[in-house]
């Protein structure tokens, strides 16, 4: 099985010197994605799922659902209707811009996979959703 992400970065690029001092120049670590996810993000958007104008960042610092973003989280994200389903979506895909490895973490705990069934199930027949 191919992964579907991999951390890059985090070492030692270069030295600089710094009042006469060399230090270590280290790149931050971020996430290189595979084809299929990138894919899969690009289809996102294409499809509407991701929410145009929803401020994300709010609704998640307030929302019952933020429980959702912690790994161990006991919401049944299996039950959860149409409309929340797009905004946790939409949560995820674009709070791994600020945060590297957010939508990592839910490819590989499974919530994003639960989170497309869900839009699956309530897309009207014989249109498909991505």
């Amino acid at each position: 099985e191919q992964a579907r992400s991999t951390w890059r970065g985090g070492e030692q690029v270069s030295t600089t010197i710094i009042d006469g001092v060399e230090h270590a120049v280290i790149s931050m670590p971020w996430v290189d994605y595979s084809d299929e996810v990138a894919h899969l993000s690009e289809q996102l958007y294409r499809a509407g799922v991701i929410l145009d104008g929803f401020n994300w960042s709010d609704w998640k610092r307030q929302s019952p659902l933020r429980d959702a973003f912690r790994n161990g989280s006991t919401i049944d994200l299996a039950a959860l209707s149409f409309a929340d389903a797009a905004r946790l979506i939409t949560a995820i895909v674009r709070s791994d811009r600020f945060s590297d490895g957010a939508l990592a973490a839910h490819l590989d705990d499974g919530s994003l996979f639960t989170l497309l069934q869900i839009l699956r199930r309530w897309r009207p027949p014989n249109q498909h959703l991505i």
